[in-house]
């Protein structure tokens, strides 16, 4: 073990190996601590601390952690994103912005805009933010899901450029896009979205298991609700084809779909997209 001196971490820490060595990282603040060491002197220690490799998206998985999640990281749930989703929306990727008060150039992973199929059923006629992100328990549960929320909440106060978009849906006319686009709403997805992820990611036995960390997750998606944040929720067997989705601001549904209802289609509450949370509201 070695102290962390950025933090009051203490002796708290873990060994990441990064290309060809391996180094101690802190568990608390996740910074390096000291210098990298050689891997048959991590071989020797490696059982008295946990070990981690650092993968190519940049997580860090604990050995055989990724054994237990079907997504293996972010560009994974894009591709998987894009490919599902478009049936219902015009999805654009990687759109540039620049933030409304700190004027900082930022990039959000998707803006979306509701087909007429959507829009007939009452799905409002906007566009909003989606923002992948891959979480491991081994990263720890507050730091990184907060975070998550926070960017994601930052969004709503930026105006992007659908230009920038690094691809563009099919049928749409490139010069008839608005120049200028401010999201009503942004929505966060991610391997957590999916329920068997969930259930291991909290490690959690079933829907009506509890735990402190995922107590603190809902805690946050109802302070996220205020700042027009919500999460998607997904239903599948197999993860070839979705049997339901959801779009919901804490606990509360907005628009959910369902492959094998009579009507597929229904919005749930509409005021959770247009309500304007300012103030004392």
């Amino acid at each position: 073990m070695r102290n962390c001196l950025q933090c009051d971490g203490g002796l708290s820490s873990t060994l990441t190996k990064r290309k060809n060595a391996y180094v101690f990282q802190c568990k608390n603040c996740f910074s390096q601590i000291g210098t990298p060491i050689k891997k048959q002197d991590a071989l020797k220690i490696s059982s008295n601390i946990p070990m981690f490799v650092e993968s190519d998206s940049g997580n860090v998985l604990k050995q055989d952690e990724s054994e237990s999640f079907y997504f293996k990281s972010e560009p994974e749930l894009c591709k998987w994103f894009i490919k599902q989703f478009s049936e219902w929306f015009f999805i654009f990727t990687e759109v540039q912005g620049v933030h409304t008060s700190e004027k900082v150039n930022l990039r959000i992973d998707f803006i979306l805009y509701p087909k007429q199929s959507l829009i007939d059923q009452g799905f409002d006629e906007s566009f909003f933010g989606v923002e992948v992100k891959h979480f491991l328990p081994s990263q720890g549960h507050g730091h990184k899901l907060s975070r998550a929320i926070w960017q994601t909440a930052s969004y709503n106060d930026t105006i992007f450029d659908l230009q920038s978009s690094k691809f563009f849906p099919r049928k749409i006319v490139k010069d008839k896009l608005p120049k200028q686009v401010k999201l009503n709403y942004s929505l966060l997805f991610s391997n957590i979205s999916f329920k068997s992820e969930y259930l291991t990611y909290f490690d959690l036995k079933n829907d009506l298991d509890r735990n402190q960390s995922e107590q603190e997750w809902r805690g946050m998606l109802l302070v996220a609700n205020h700042a027009n944040v919500g999460t998607i929720r997904i239903n599948t067997v197999d993860y070839s084809n979705i049997n339901r989705w959801e779009f919901l601001f804490a606990s509360s549904l907005y628009f959910t779909y369902t492959k094998k209802a009579a009507n597929q289609f229904k919005l749930n509450n509409l005021n959770l997209v247009i309500k304007k949370r300012t103030g004392n509201f």
